[in-house]
């Protein structure tokens, strides 16, 4: 063992004394250091999504992990959002669930998963209807066109990819062009579609916002002005306005910017809420919403002039992890790290309903655990 320190003739010398004196060494070994488990009310949820009337909530519970090991991955809840009520359990995703969203005609449920594959799902029964598998890596975002014909995929791979709704397939592949210098790979963080889909957008971990052209999949510019401060994100929404011709999405700093999509004309941009924290956009995109602080409070503005329209009051002791609106953005759905969605009415300022998620498990009977008023 000793020919291990040769290099080091001190600590050699001094070990060879202290032996020579009767003296024992001191004896080192190696002692893993056991993780600290996460505080008790901490049970982040993977995803949340709201029905288009606000009359369902769906969920991705996390499983796994040091932690979790108990936990089955890729569940997801789905609650009568008005009564509090469960209505099912959906399970067939091998990993957990990084993205939710129903169809805007309520039809579909949509869910993407890090095992690399997308699920439909009969929102009406929450049957599978298709399993959408041709990313070679973890999905991160998924949306649907404003008419429900189309949805899009955005992937650990670099790319976003079309389908078709009805049937399933795959119809073209969107590949963001990658600088040579990149660090790393470039997750496509969050994707859009326009309401008739002929455009797309992508966000991806650069920072880099690309518009798309769904028929022939070239990419039509990006909206950017510099390169300063972009780095490596972790949430890059982008959203198509109204009727498509404009686009916005919220940059490194935490602003909001907005583009004319025809000519890539900044049109608007003004300063972020919430710090570095998050934001989600409302169907349409009319709406941004922003955590503030770990209170688990929201504030919601508008996209175009930043005028405040809603503010939650404090709802926990977590940081904010998903929002998702109505397509009228008069219910909101706020998950907090506490593993608990509270359902707000954005019209009257008052909190629906309250879902604990926290203390679920494989083997408990889920309208067992508690409804917080």
């Amino acid at each position: 063992m000793l020919s291990r320190f040769v290099g080091f003739s001190g600590a050699l010398v001094g070990a060879i004394a202290l032996l020579a004196s009767g003296i024992a060494a001191p004896r080192h070994s190696f002692c893993p250091v056991t993780p600290t488990p996460p505080p008790p009310q901490s049970y982040r949820l993977s995803a949340v999504a709201l029905s288009p009337d606000g009359s369902r909530l769906a969920v991705g519970l996390p499983g796994g992990g040091v932690w979790l090991q108990a936990e089955p991955k890729g569940r997801i809840v789905v609650w009568d959002a008005t009564e509090g009520t469960h209505l099912k359990t959906l399970e067939g995703h091998e990993e957990d669930v990084s993205a939710l969203a129903f169809s805007p005609d309520g039809e579909y449920l949509l869910s993407a998963s890090h095992d690399q594959t997308a699920r439909l799902w009969d929102a009406t029964d929450f049957e599978p209807v298709h399993v959408l598998a041709s990313h070679a890596s973890s999905i991160k975002s998924a949306a649907f066109s404003a008419d429900g014909a189309y949805l899009v995929t955005g992937g650990a791979d670099e790319t976003a990819r079309l389908w078709d709704v009805q049937t399933g397939n795959h119809l073209i592949t969107l590949r963001p062009p990658i600088p040579d210098s990149r660090p790393h790979s470039l997750s496509v963080l969050s994707v859009g579609l326009s309401p008739e889909g002929a455009y797309a957008l992508t966000g991806d971990e650069r920072g880099g916002v690309w518009l798309w052209d769904t028929g022939t999949g070239e990419a039509i510019r990006e909206f950017r002005e510099d390169e300063e401060g972009r780095g490596r994100w972790e949430n890059h929404p982008v959203t198509f306005l109204a009727n498509g011709d404009r686009v916005a999405s919220r940059k490194w700093d935490s602003s909001i910017s907005v583009w004319e999509r025809d000519t890539g004309t900044l049109v608007e941009e003004r300063d972020g809420v919430g710090g570095r924290s998050p934001v989600w956009f409302s169907p349409g995109g009319a709406y941004v919403a922003a955590g503030l602080g770990g209170g688990g409070e929201v504030l919601v503005t508008k996209v175009e002039t930043g005028e405040t329209v809603f503010e939650t009051e404090e709802s926990g002791t977590g940081n904010v992890h998903g929002v998702a609106f109505s397509a009228d953005a008069e219910r909101m759905a706020v998950a907090t790290q506490e593993g608990v969605v509270h359902l707000w009415d954005t019209v009257t300022g008052e909190r629906v309903n309250v879902f604990d998620h926290h203390r679920f498990r494989e083997d408990a009977e889920i309208d067992a655990h508690p409804k917080f008023e």
